[in-house]
This record gives structure tokens, sequence and C-alpha cells, in this order.
């Protein structure tokens, strides 16, 4: 084989499907020239090309409302606004230990990162904290999330255990993630800088965060060109409900003075994510007081770590 038929075969291909048996072909043939099974490698300095992303979408209202009726306890609730306020992994969140929460100081470090924390992250993180404290009191685990199995250790909770209850929704956390930080393009511009400052993105993800927001602006300009910037991505700050002005320090400020760095009122990153906001208040709906009694066959440790009732 020669590099002319590696050449004439990369022809019938297209998109993905090219990009990877190029990938194949090369690992492949570099292999053999190693292992002396051939003498040149016709598939050197072919180049494989860049990969084309499809520009990300933002997820609907009704995915959303369905995750938010989803999460009934006080950990899936908090797990949700983590990574759909604070976009954070499902890794991060099972790693979040307790001195990472600053609660007289609203302060959050997520891998490494401090992020003011907002009226409702802050509520929902009392409300865990305080069912963590009633229904084990003696736990010597300092993670933050704990569940049955790790209150009796110090280990992490599992992503399976934190995935758990928004499986088999469309707004999965990783959307959620995904959609916080599309969201945080188009509101605040489609600039790559800002989005690696703010949640710590690798410098190429985040290019293809901005150049998703560009689109989305792009196509939102066409189809309405009297819309301003926000207007065009359907977060208008000034549409929200005067109940949700004040969570994150917005109140007072408009579409035309919301870049939070031009305005100067909130820091990068603060701003919790408007049209998601809309969405979230459902997490502060009542939940019932009623913990799982500690059954009579239970393990002596268990009964110690629940505490008396």
């Amino acid at each position: 084989m020669t590099r002319e038929d590696v050449l004439a075969h990369a022809k019938t291909l297209h998109g993905r499907h090219r990009m990877d048996e190029l990938v194949a072909l090369r690992s492949l043939f570099a292999w053999a020239k190693r292992s002396g099974l051939i003498f040149r490698n016709p598939a050197s300095r072919i180049k494989v090309g860049q990969i084309e992303y499809s520009v990300l979408q933002p997820l609907a209202p009704d995915k959303i409302d369905r995750s938010v009726a989803a999460a009934t306890t006080p950990a899936a609730r908090l797990v949700l606004a983590l990574a759909a306020v604070h976009a954070a992994r499902v890794a991060q969140i099972a790693t979040l230990m307790l001195d990472d929460v600053d609660i007289g100081n609203r302060r959050l470090t997520i891998a490494d990162r401090v992020r003011p924390v907002d009226d409702l992250t802050l509520k929902l993180l009392l409300a865990w904290l305080e069912y963590r404290r009633e229904r084990w009191p003696n736990t010597a685990n300092l993670h933050l999330l704990i569940n049955n199995q790790t209150a009796t250790g110090t280990g992490r909770a599992s992503n399976r255990w934190i995935r758990g209850p928004l499986r088999g929704q469309e707004a999965t956390l990783e959307r959620l993630r995904v959609d916080r930080q599309l969201e945080e393009a188009t509101a605040q511009g489609p600039d790559p800088l800002d989005l690696a400052e703010v949640f710590g993105l690798h410098e190429k993800t985040a290019m293809r965060y901005a150049e998703s927001a560009r689109a989305l602006l792009e196509q939102a300009a066409e189809t309405d060109p009297s819309c301003g910037f926000l207007e065009t991505t359907g977060v208008a700050l000034a549409s929200l409900d005067p109940v949700l002005n004040d969570w994150g320090g917005l109140a007072g400020i408009t579409p035309a003075t919301s870049r939070c760095r031009e305005a100067g009122q909130v820091q990068p990153g603060s701003r919790p994510c408007s049209r998601l906001y809309e969405n979230l208040p459902g997490l502060l709906s009542p939940l019932p007081r009623e913990w799982p009694a500690v059954p009579r066959s239970g393990c002596a440790s268990c009964r110690w770590l629940r505490g008396p009732r």
C-alpha cells in the first residue's frame, strides 16, 4: 500500500468517519513500522483535520422543569443547583469537602476555584447540612455529600449515586452544566477568555462554547434584528420575577448594563444563570420531614451514626 492508496481511500470518506479511519490507519502503520513489518509508513504526514463540532443548543424550559421535579431529596436538589448554577462536574461535586463551603463569607470552592454563593445555592446548602446533621450526627466523613454507605467511612460518594436522581431525564447534570456555560457565553459575550477564567475551561473547550454562542446570537439576530444583546438570547434580566431579582445581587441590573465586568456590580461568574433561574425556584418547595427510621436489625455502626430518634 502506498501513500496514494491511502489518499484515494480517504477521498471516499467524509466527516467524522474520515477522521476516525485516518487516525486508525496512522496508528496501525506506525505500529507496523516500529515492529519492523514495513519499511515505510504510507499514512505519515497525512493531515487528519480538525473535528467540526455541532452548535451547542440550550435546554428547553420544560426539560429543566422535569429535572427539578425529579430532585426530591435535599442532596439531589443541591447537586442539581451545583451543576445548573455553578457548572460543576459530577466528579467535582462528589469530591467537595465540608471545608470547601464557607457559609459566613458565602464562598464555595469547586476544583480549587472560589465562587460566590447565590441565595438559591445558599438555601439548598443549609437545607442539606441540616438534613446531614440530623441523619448522621456522628459521622466522621468530611465530604459534603454522603449517603448511607459513605457515612460509615471517609470515602466519597460514587458518581452513579450523584447522577441517580436525574437518571432518565433529558436535562441531566452534564447537560445542565453545558447549558450553564453556554448561557454565560451568550449573556456575557462569546469571549473564550472570560469562560476560561470563570469556569476554568481548557482554551479549546472555551473556544467551542464561544463559537456556539456566536452562532446562536447571529441566528437570533437574523430572526429579529431589532433585538438587543440579551434579548437575542432569551434571557432578558428585566423580565425576571421580582422575587428572583435579589438572588445573586441582581437587583437593579438592566439588560443594557448586565454584563458583569462593564457594570461593575457583580464579579465574573457570580451572576447565577438567569435563564435557568426561572425554572430552579421549584427546588425550594417543602420536602417531607419524615426521615427513614433506623431498622431494628441495623448494624451498631449505623445506629451510632444516625443517633437517637
